[in-house]
């Protein structure tokens, strides 16, 4: 069967367990750090390459220079975009002498565009890419306006990074915690999810604990990583936002997603979310098939809008959380991996 290695400097678990699927017509190895392995979901690939240390992405860079000849395909699922100081400099250096030399055989997913425009090695080698990938439309044309580059338009092609089609877990791990939690009775309440990390320095929680004030029908469940002090919160909003864990594995998150009537995003606009930088809100809705409510500036995103309701205010977050609205299931399978190949690699 044909090989392809997936390399994601980012590290982004559960969009490589999707990469593996979209790309299921390939034996898929791919680049882990040793202390995050249990976060993939190991079935779903040929073979795991486990990396340890504290510079990762230089072992990283190692492994696929020396060994590119065994694959027919390398997939950038996130070039170099991260890191600062000498160690990623070399990194991006490293990628775009590789990429000049073999980016025929390469396809690079984009994830930040503003790490572009800044650093011209990242950008030069991302453009020796066969294909560049997007995870939304408003993404790609960010990336066609940065100016002083030739685009060869034809190669750049949205093919978002999670799948409805994704296959469910038949055997779903026994969590105790959350067993015993959700076996009781909701009593009318309403499961929201809080998506990505809780990191105060890139979503802004206000609106949050401003609604939890006057409303006490909801319960939020905090699914993703926590990165920002969360003591306070779990103190003062007991049993109102949810902490399980500190960290999760990619089969906990769809185990918990399942688990919610919609999903909340609190994003920041000063992030620049609107701005060609990347976000999982939209993917995780979507592939587990839920309605998302987002932050009003993200109103952008016009593929998603389907499914998504937006808020500025406590009053428009209560509207959102409070409209019951169904969405047609066919809509969210126009974005099953299937559909999107016929779109990237047949139109």
């Amino acid at each position: 069967m044909r090989k392809m290695l997936i390399v994601d400097f980012g590290q982004h678990f559960k969009q490589i367990n999707h990469c593996s699927f979209f790309w299921e017509e390939y034996d898929c190895d791919v680049l882990v750090k040793k202390k995050d392995r249990d976060k993939i979901d190991e079935k779903k690939f040929k073979s795991v390459k486990v990396f340890s240390g504290d510079f990762f992405s230089l072992w990283f860079s190692f492994y696929y220079m020396i060994f590119s000849y065994r694959y027919e395909k390398i997939v950038f699922l996130t070039p170099p975009e991260y890191g600062k100081g000498r160690v990623a400099s070399i990194v991006k250096k490293i990628y775009y002498i590789y990429m000049c030399c073999n980016g025929c055989k390469c396809i690079s997913y984009l994830k930040n565009i503003d790490e572009y425009k800044k650093d011209k090695f990242l950008r030069k080698g991302v453009l020796k890419s066969s294909l560049l990938f997007f995870e939304t439309e408003m993404q790609r044309d960010f990336f066609i306006k940065i100016k002083n580059i030739n685009h060869n338009i034809n190669k750049y092609k949205v093919a978002y990074v999670y799948y409805p089609d994704y296959p469910d877990y038949p055997d779903y791990p026994d969590y105790p915690d959350y067993k015993v939690f959700f076996e009781k009775d909701k009593k009318n309440k309403i499961y929201i999810g809080l998506i990505g990390q809780f990191d105060i320095s890139r979503r802004s929680y206000d609106l949050l604990y401003d609604y939890l004030e006057l409303n006490n029908n909801v319960v939020f469940f905090q699914i993703g990583r926590v990165v920002s002090d969360n003591t306070i919160i779990k103190e003062k909003y007991n049993n109102r936002i949810i902490f399980f864990k500190k960290d999760y594995t990619s089969i906990e998150i769809d185990y918990l997603l399942g688990k919610m009537d919609l999903l909340l995003s609190m994003n920041s606009k000063e992030i620049g979310y609107d701005l060609g930088k990347g976000t999982a809100a939209f993917s995780e809705a979507l592939a587990m098939r839920k309605r998302l409510i987002v932050p009003s500036f993200l109103n952008i995103y016009e593929e998603f809008n389907f499914f998504c309701d937006y808020y500025h205010d406590v009053t428009s977050l209560s509207e959102a959380i409070e409209n019951n609205r169904v969405i047609d299931n066919r809509l969210f399978l126009s974005f099953s991996a299937r559909k999107i190949k016929e779109k990237v690699f047949y139109e």
